[in-house]
């Protein structure tokens, strides 16, 4: 090929060479290194999210709510964000007032 014939033929031309070479492999290390911490960074957060709704998962399996209020409650931290590992009561806080109210009135109903 046309490439494959050329070649650098005194000093300059050699340094030339190498310097873009150079820039060439840094460049594209760069870039394999960033797109890599992207795909980490990707793989911690469905970590986290796993976490959260593990810990959603464990709440609702210690009190005896209704499948379709557990299934309403896990749709909505599934789409939520991965924010922090969440307590008991921050579950409880952070869904919205109609679920908290269903909750309340379900655990209520089963006590009495």
């Amino acid at each position: 090929g046309i490439i494959g014939d050329m070649y650098p033929k005194n000093y300059n031309e050699v340094l030339f060479t190498m310097a873009a070479l150079l820039v060439n492999l840094t460049l594209f290390s760069y870039v394999i290194g960033q797109v890599s911490a992207n795909v980490l960074k990707g793989d911690e957060k469905l970590l986290k999210a796993r976490e959260e709704l593990g810990a959603v998962e464990s709440y609702l399996n210690s009190f005896d709510f209704a499948e379709d209020l557990k299934l309403e409650i896990k749709r909505y931290f599934q789409g939520a964000t991965a924010s922090s590992f969440l307590s008991a009561s921050e579950i409880f806080d952070s869904v919205s007032q109609s679920l908290r109210l269903e909750m309340s009135s379900d655990l209520t109903r089963k006590c009495l």
